[in-house]
C-alpha cells in the first residue's frame, strides 16, 4: 500500500550516524535584555528587564492559541528593573511573553504547571 508523504521504515540501527541536536540561536540584543524566571514555574515569574534608557515598555503574555491573556505598560529606568507577574490562576501549559521597548520586540516562552 502507497500513501503520499509518508515514510517506510526499511529496518536497522542508524543511531550512530545520527548528527547533533539542532536549534536556533537566540539573539542577545546587549542594550536590552530580558529575562523570565524560573521557568518552567507554578505560575510564579520574575521578569527581568536591563535596560539603557528611561521609558515605557509595553509588556503581554500571549497563550498557545495567540490570544492575549495579559498586558501591563512597564515603566522602565537605566538599569535592572524587576516585574512579578503571577500566572498561577491561569491554565496549565506553553505562554509567550512579549515586551516591546525602544521598537524592539523581545519575546520568551514559558510553560506554566
Amino acid at each position: 500500500m502507497s500513501i503520499n508523504y509518508i515514510a517506510k521504515w526499511t529496518g536497522g540501527n542508524y543511531v550512530d550516524t545520527c548528527g547533533n541536536n539542532s536549534s536556533i540561536n537566540e539573539i542577545i540584543n546587549k542594550e536590552n535584555s530580558f529575562l523570565v524566571f524560573p521557568n518552567p514555574s507554578n505560575g510564579n515569574y520574575t521578569l527581568q528587564y536591563t535596560g539603557n534608557g528611561n521609558g515605557i515598555a509595553e509588556f503581554s503574555i500571549f497563550n498557545i492559541l495567540s490570544e492575549e491573556v495579559y498586558s501591563a505598560k512597564l515603566k522602565t529606568t537605566v538599569g535592572i528593573n524587576y516585574k512579578n507577574i503571577d500566572l498561577s490562576g491561569f491554565s496549565q501549559g506553553m505562554y509567550t511573553f512579549k515586551i516591546i521597548v525602544n521598537n524592539t520586540i523581545i519575546n520568551k516562552k514559558v510553560i506554566v504547571y
